[in-house]
């Protein structure tokens, strides 16, 4: 029975650990990059999209992106020029 316990407890974290690794940026996102955490929900970065209020790109904003297969989150921490931004995000290479 304990042998049982333990397979199954390292099964369970195995599948935490995958997940969480596969949902990183939005998992970054909520320990590094808002001053307080919003829960477990914005590990998946298209929930973003729900946080906060729509805006335009400043420093400070959280930027989405949710296209096709594409799911990314970040935050724009430095200036803008156009189109683009200076952004981080927990998967960018810094």
């Amino acid at each position: 029975m304990k042998t049982l316990f333990a397979l199954i407890m390292s099964l369970v974290l195995l599948s935490t650990a995958a997940e969480a690794r596969s949902r990183w940026c939005g998992s970054y996102a909520r320990t590094n990059l808002v001053q307080v955490d919003p829960g477990t929900k914005y590990n998946l970065a298209c929930n973003w999209r729900g946080y906060g209020s729509p805006s335009y790109a400043h420093e400070g904003a959280m930027v989405v992106w949710c296209s096709g297969r594409h799911h990314h989150v970040g935050k724009i921490t430095g200036p803008c020029n156009g189109n683009m931004c200076m952004v981080t995000s927990g998967n960018d290479g810094h």
